[in-house]
């Protein structure tokens, strides 16, 4: 699983500055806003499925709120 981290930015937008109202990453952010300053304790960490059996696992994680073992191929 990729481990992708968020967090809430402080950017300078119509001559002041401010704080997003949501979480995204520096590489998200950067696009607009490549000034923009990380604020301190909001990192979220979500962790992104990518080969298929993480998919299959979190869906049927999703699915049925009980974490179950993907079987050995």
């Amino acid at each position: 699983m990729k481990r992708v981290e968020l967090y809430r930015w402080r950017h300078h937008w119509a001559g002041r500055w401010t704080t997003t109202s949501y979480h995204c990453s520096w590489d998200e952010i950067r696009i607009e806003h490549p000034e923009a300053v990380k604020v301190a304790d909001t990192l979220q960490v979500r962790w992104i499925p990518e080969t298929r059996e993480e998919i299959e696992a979190n869906s049927r994680l999703l699915s049925s709120g009980v974490r179950q073992e993907v079987p050995a191929r």
